[in-house]
């Protein structure tokens, strides 16, 4: 039986096709590929950066560093830990942490939160008291019990103590180091892949090296569905990197994080952006001011009134935290005040996530008793319509279907009826906009774009019932013509 090569305009289609994951393993596995791997388009649904290494589509890459006894076997609790990926911290060759390496800044790096040279690693005798403090709790009924962590504790720093003392009296760890490249799916317990080298490069050096295996030298800007981004420090990234991201979210580590996150992405116009805590002078930032759908999940403490910063949201679709505090009621007063005699654009809508009905009726009383009504009209004759949605687990018991409604509850259901009418107009008119945009798309590009925009009405309520969370009440506000 004979068989035809693939041709090269056939392999850039499969391999454009084709999971990122598995592209990285042949691409590693057959050289003769790299190339056309190389120039063929890539798109990533999901790519996190986080503290152990990164997450291509629920597959994780750890660059980690393990320890294997030289004689016998080597301890439980250092098997355990070199099965879930190691350290990830460098050590010095006695064993004990060290984190100048961490501190290196190399060409291509991305700094994302302040550089600090302190460490808040214990020494000798803090360890020594914390080593004592729990063979304590581990001999009093209550922690020696099944499924206590102490046991496993005492061993952790056992093991840290023995190191320091190894370095005191410079003698030589009874141990071989190697760095650790783990692969696991779906979780840190599943570890599906492991390869691992003698220790004779920084952790930093080798997350830098592995990043730039997968990303780097590619002829086309490398697409990216959603990428979080939850390492604290420093991505370690090729040198003039470029990613075009459709989502991105920092979770909580902000403000520091997006400006400096700013500098590898090939575009300022997000589908969604999800940040922490911000203040009204981040609302300058490009990314945020175009970002279509922006969630935020902190307010800072220290500010008594939000107005300003819900005044400056001009973006189409807005998630905000509400925490029931006094001034957070104010400040959507004094907000609705504004927009009310300045007007706000057509077709933009702030949903407030709201953790339980008291804090909602109170909002919800303040708000009737400032306007007398939900339904508004701004001073450009734009209608702001003020409405609250019920998201529980259980759905609210329903009165007698004999039952009057009464005027306001009458009231409440036209605004809504009109509102999801306006909502729906908008709606078509967004997807009208996106497929004209798709038709004009060059032709290598189609088969990418159809990816990304599979599942995409999925993808946003996934990511909309993660911002909800446990919250129990919304509070939305739309603007409609």
């Amino acid at each position: 039986m004979t068989s035809t090569p693939w041709t090269y305009d056939s392999l850039k289609v499969l391999l454009q096709y084709m999971d990122a994951n598995k592209r990285f393993e042949i691409s590693q596995c057959i050289p003769s590929l790299k190339n056309v791997d190389r120039v063929t388009p890539l798109f990533i649904k999901k790519l996190e950066f986080c503290r152990e290494g990164f997450e291509v589509n629920n597959l994780t890459y750890k660059i980690g560093i393990v320890c294997q006894s030289r004689e016998g076997s080597t301890p439980q609790t250092i098997e355990w830990r070199n099965r879930l990926g190691g350290m990830f911290k460098d050590i010095d060759e006695f064993g004990v942490k060290d984190r100048a390496p961490e501190q290196v800044i190399y060409p291509g790096d991305v700094v994302l939160g302040e550089m600090s040279s302190e460490s808040n690693d214990m020494g000798i005798r803090e360890l020594e008291d914390r080593l004592q403090e729990l063979q304590r709790e581990n001999s009093t009924p209550q922690y020696g019990v099944i499924g206590s962590i102490v046991p496993q504790q005492i061993e952790e720093y056992q093991e840290m103590l023995e190191a320091h003392y190894r370095r005191r009296d410079n003698r030589p760890a009874n141990y071989n180091f190697y760095i650790q490249l783990t692969n696991c799916k779906n979780g840190p317990f599943n570890a599906i892949w492991t390869e691992k080298v003698h220790y004779t490069r920084k952790r930093p050096e080798a997350m830098k090296y592995l990043i730039a295996k997968f990303f780097d030298n590619r002829s086309h800007v490398t697409k990216i569905g959603k990428l979080t981004i939850s390492e604290k420090k420093i991505l370690r990234l090729p040198i003039n990197l470029k990613l075009d991201v459709r989502r991105l979210d920092t979770l909580n580590y902000f403000p520091m994080t997006l400006p400096a996150i700013a500098s590898i992405l090939n575009t300022t116009n997000l589908h969604s952006l999800g940040c922490g805590e911000i203040r009204e002078g981040d609302l300058d930032n490009e990314l945020m001011k175009n970002t279509r759908t922006l969630m935020i999940r902190g307010l800072p403490e220290d500010v008594d009134d939000y107005s300003p910063i819900l005044i400056r949201l001009e973006n189409p679709n807005v998630w905000f935290p509400y925490f029931g505090t006094t001034s957070e009621g104010t400040s959507f007063i004094a907000a609705i005040r504004y927009w009310l005699s300045n007007g706000k654009k057509a077709g933009t809508s702030l949903i407030v996530g709201i953790d339980d009905e008291e804090d909602m009726e109170k909002l919800r009383n303040e708000i009737w008793k400032k306007f007398g009504r939900f339904s508004l009209t701004m001073s450009n004759n734009r209608k702001l319509e003020v409405s609250f949605e019920y998201v529980g687990d259980e759905l609210e018991e329903e009165g007698d279907d004999d039952e009057e409604m009464d005027d306001e509850e009458e009231m409440e259901d036209e605004d809504k009826m009109k509102v999801e009418d306006e909502m729906e107009k908008q709606k078509e008119m967004e997807e009208d906009e996106e497929k004209k945009d798709d038709d004009d798309k060059m032709e290598e590009e189609k088969g990418i774009e159809k990816e990304k925009e599979t599942g995409e009405e999925s993808e946003e309520k996934k990511e909309f019932d993660d911002w909800v969370g446990d919250l129990t009440w919304l509070m939305k506000i739309t603007v409609s013509l």
